[in-house]
């Protein structure tokens, strides 16, 4: 008894020695931040120009050596025991391109999923500055790491982009490297500017909103180190703290020219466009800018010579370019000068009058049912929205599909047709909730062969956090059938499933496709990703009536503390035996990745184990990736043959 007694103070000291080490740490990274929160708003040594693109290896080239190195400002230290390392960086910026190199003394490069954001690697933020300094919505977030996707590339996103996550790979044309040397580790990036497009210092006049964080793995731990603090910097709908990045002037040898061009709006409504173009010279010079105007096929429409002067040193110039003549649709605009060229999408809007069209949809409701009624309001709302928050560097050809749709469907409905009513292919409905009357979207899948009198099994798939209905369902288009698919929206993209109107938003966006479409009753699968995955199993307990199976995929059954702590809700913990036996009658499908590092797989594979004390009807499949949806084409075969099976 006093042996386990003393044990039990020995463990309890340790871990009581922990958190105050963590406690420490995040008191201290706290009063680091707001010791420098005026020291640091614009870094004190300008970014140096570089006339030639270093390359990128992972080692610091000789004519490099003297770039000024820049410490990290605060970090958080959660592995109490590793041994103090510090980091520093150094910045430098071409005339197309950003600079990184980031040195760290260590002798192991750790790699893991998401490695920017677990260890080892970085993200990075590069931003629209503000005025006063406020926080800024335009911004992109990029991570880096050198872990390997199954084609052997290092991981390189584009993590956010303004305040959405967006998880889009980056191409070849960014280079990253990391390399031991020496008893060190250099993580070296050159980023193209043309994928941070507008962003350009010499675009936004000579200054530039910026952020690092550098993540080191030890063990199961890491360390944090970041430029300035910001809570915000990996959180989802956030605007972004920053510093601000000054510039060196550019430098241009004998004869030699520079541009960077970029579109004053690339969303406009019948009016001609603007193009801001930088151009540095040695001299007094004459430039021509050549804008060739396509459609989306690759024929051309227009085209245009401009030309302009140039004085020595940086000149910025605004050009009218002639569009107030296309109609409405999506084109491409290339441009090229003496030493740069490029394209970017250009969005034609059409003539949308919001007050007008209400009028229009009142009209037509006795023409239409209910819920085609219902979910043209919500349409033009929708569109009415999106044309209010449209930011000028941005191009829009979903939203023009939208309100050519929506234009065509009023038309079709005011001479008594109504299309909504047979829609095939993927696209998004709405009711009106029994909870406050307000219109809901969720996005469905019809199939293209789709018959009214004949029943068809649902899959109804939670979305994971960050996102929303919108594209979900492309991380279960490996399921084959003829099933009907439905996403929905559940009122905002972090709750985690925890509000109660969050459920019965689930549960009437079912009921209202019942009402639509010839559901069969008993074979409808509930399945969710990541926090999706958790909300399978919340949902469940809350109506385990309405399901025939269910399928976690990347998903975890308990909500972790500190997301309990900043998330509205009701969460419950299947880890749990009294949470656990519900599911003991119900077929379940669960995935994951074993190097996922989200939610970690050890929980998982407890909770598997538990799970299958009680249910024996519990399929666990997992390969060797991180935090993703199936892509192994054995599992997504047998994932198939089991809904075949239990959705008879």
């Amino acid at each position: 008894m006093r042996a386990w007694i003393i044990s039990l103070i020995v463990i309890g000291g340790v871990l009581l020695l922990l958190f105050v080490l963590l406690g420490l740490s995040l008191i201290k990274y706290l009063l680091v931040s707001l010791i420098y929160k005026k020291k640091y708003l614009i870094q004190k040594k300008a970014i140096t120009f570089l006339s030639e693109r270093p390359k990128i290896n992972g080692l610091l080239e000789d004519n490099l050596v003297d770039l000024p190195i820049r410490k990290f400002d605060a970090r958080i230290r959660l592995s109490p025991f590793q041994s103090s390392i510090k980091p520093s960086y150094r910045l430098a910026y071409g005339y197309d391109f950003f600079y990184v190199f980031i040195e760290i003394n260590a002798n192991e490069i750790v790699k893991r999923d998401r490695g920017y954001q677990n260890g080892d690697g970085f993200h990075i933020l590069l931003a629209n500055p503000k005025a006063n300094h406020q926080l800024t919505d335009e911004f992109y977030v990029y991570g880096f790491s050198p872990n390997e996707d199954s084609e052997g590339n290092m991981e390189k996103y584009i993590w956010y982009h303004d305040i959405k996550v967006n998880l889009s790979k980056l191409g070849n044309d960014v280079q990253f490297a990391v390399r031991k040397n020496n008893g060190k580790i250099g993580y070296e990036l050159l980023l193209p500017w043309n994928e941070a497009y507008p962003l350009h210092p010499w675009v936004l006049e000579g200054k530039l909103g910026f952020n690092l964080a550098f993540i080191k793995a030890k063990k199961s731990l890491f360390d944090y180190f970041t430029v300035l603090f910001d809570w915000r910097f990996q959180a989802e709908n956030q605007k972004r703290k920053y510093t601000l990045l000054t510039f060196e002037s550019p430098v241009c040898q004998d004869e030699e020219v520079k541009s960077y061009v970029v579109m004053d709006r690339n969303s406009i409504e019948g009016t001609n466009a603007q193009i801001k173009i930088a151009t540095v010279t040695s001299d007094i010079k004459e430039e021509i800018l050549t804008i060739i105007i396509s459609n989306k096929n690759g024929d051309s429409i227009t085209s245009e010579e401009i030309h302009f002067n140039c004085i020595k040193g940086l000149n910025e110039n605004s050009l009218e370019v002639h569009t107030s003549e296309l109609s409405p649709g999506s084109y491409i605009v290339k441009w090229q000068t003496s030493s740069d060229n490029g394209e970017k999408e250009l969005s034609i809007l059409p003539i949308f009058n919001y007050d007008e069209l209400t009028s229009r949809v009142e009209e037509i409701q006795d023409k239409i049912s209910k819920s085609s009624f219902h979910t043209l309001q919500f349409m033009l709302n929708q569109i009415n929205k999106e044309i209010n928050q449209i930011k000028w560097y941005e191009n829009y050809p979903n939203l023009i599909i939208s309100m050519l749709e929506f234009l065509e469907i009023i038309q079709q409905a005011e001479n008594g047709e109504d299309s909504l009513a047979r829609k095939t292919g993927s696209f998004r409905r709405a009711f009106v909730s029994e909870i406050d009357k307000s219109l809901q979207p969720y996005s469905i899948i019809i199939p293209e062969n789709y018959d009214p009198s004949r029943k068809y099994p649902l899959i109804v798939f939670l979305h994971g956090s960050g996102v929303d209905d919108r594209n979900s369902l492309k991380l279960i288009d490996y399921i084959n059938g003829d099933y009907i698919k439905l996403a929905p929206k559940t009122r905002g993209t972090s709750h985690y499933f925890g509000k109660q109107e969050t459920l019965v938003d689930i549960k009437e966006a079912i009921e209202d496709v019942k009402a639509n479409y010839n559901i069969n009753n008993n074979a409808i699968l509930l399945a969710g990703f990541s926090m999706g995955g958790y909300g399978v199993y919340r949902m469940y307990m809350e109506y385990p009536k309405i399901f025939k199976a269910l399928a976690v995929l990347s998903g975890e059954p308990n909500v972790r503390f500190f997301i309990r702590l900043f998330t509205k809700g009701k969460f419950k913990n299947f880890l749990k035996k009294k949470n656990i036996l519900p599911f003991k009658q119900i077929p379940i499908f669960i995935f994951h990745g074993t190097l996922d590092k989200n939610c970690p797989y050890k929980k998982i594979d407890d909770f598997v184990k538990a799970l299958h004390k009680y249910n024996k009807n519990v399929v666990f499949c997992s390969d060797k990736v991180g935090h993703k949806k199936i892509e192994n084409n054995t599992i997504i075969a047998q994932f198939n043959s089991w809904l075949q099976e239990n959705l008879k």
